[in-house]
């Protein structure tokens, strides 16, 4: 690792407070309008989606089978990476690597959090490298982009199939992950206004990744972000998230200055929907 900078090296240009305001995102469609803005293109037609499964999780499989088969949504099994199959092949006081038993090249190296301690279980890291096979799958393949799913996401919505911001790096479809509106937004005609007009919306501190697009240059900048990992993968890629929009939120002080920052974004309606607000990974029992 290269020598951590000091503070005054880390400093990120703050943004006034009152320029957003969370929100909790709507679950109806709204209704078609035309999309507006230079920054929006249509970078996706054909979204290929896949869905990250433990084979000996057959039940969460079927719950997440029956939503996609409501709402038409084509998503291919993507067998989750066991934590079972993981082992521990170097152990000491500064990192952890892990390697899967039969696959020497499926393999993670842990390093201590800001509170100096390796706090990760294996199935923080089967999840870890579970979503990084299909980053690399994406990156490997010259995918332009794929929808990724979680097998405990449920889906609630068939796909709008409208563009998304051209720089985009990750667009979030979960309801567990808030959104970002103008402060000046204060009326219930006002928002649904705005969120009409506008389908995707600045990301705001959340979690999950039960549900997410990843674009081409999203899937290289994570795998960068996660070649060493310190927190579950959604909250390490969420330290990375529009660092100048996000200055207040305690998430951006574990980022690693080396890392790039990511352009997060999440509909402004929802497609899938988590059962609680426990948290969500593949490889949980």
């Amino acid at each position: 690792m290269e020598p951590t900078p000091s503070a005054a090296d880390r400093q990120i240009a703050p943004v006034p407070t009152h320029d957003f305001k969370f929100i909790r995102r709507k679950e109806a469609l709204p209704p078609p309008a035309q999309m507006a803005g230079s920054q929006q293109t249509a970078t996706h037609g054909s979204l290929p989606a896949f869905v990250i499964n433990l084979a000996r999780a057959t039940e969460r499989l079927a719950g997440f089978s029956t939503g996609m088969a409501s709402h038409q949504w084509n998503v291919t099994l993507f067998h989750a990476i066991d934590r079972r199959d993981l082992v521990v092949v170097e152990n000491s006081p500064t990192h952890k690597l892990i390697q899967h038993r039969r696959d020497n090249s499926i393999r993670l190296t842990m390093v201590p959090n800001r509170a100096g301690t390796l706090s990760l279980g294996l199935g923080h890291i089967a999840c870890a490298l579970s979503h990084m096979a299909l980053w690399k799958k994406v990156v490997d393949e010259d995918l332009p982009h794929a929808c990724l799913f979680e097998d405990d996401a449920q889906i609630i919505s068939p796909w709008w199939d409208r563009p998304w911001p051209a720089t985009a790096d990750f667009i979030f479809l979960s309801n567990r992950v808030r959104g970002l509106v103008p402060h000046h937004i204060q009326s219930t005609d006002k928002l649904e206004a705005h969120l009409a007009e506008h389908p995707y919306i600045p990301l705001a501190p959340g979690c999950g990744t039960e549900a997410y697009i990843v674009t081409q240059q999203g899937a290289r900048k994570a795998l960068a972000i996660m070649a060493e990992i310190y927190m579950p993968v959604d909250l390490q890629l969420l330290s990375c998230a529009h660092g100048s929009r996000l200055i207040q939120h305690s998430l951006l002080a574990d980022k690693l200055p080396t890392m790039p920052e990511l352009e997060m974004w999440t509909t402004s309606h929802f497609f899938t929907q988590h059962e609680n607000d426990w948290p969500s990974y593949v490889n949980e029992r």
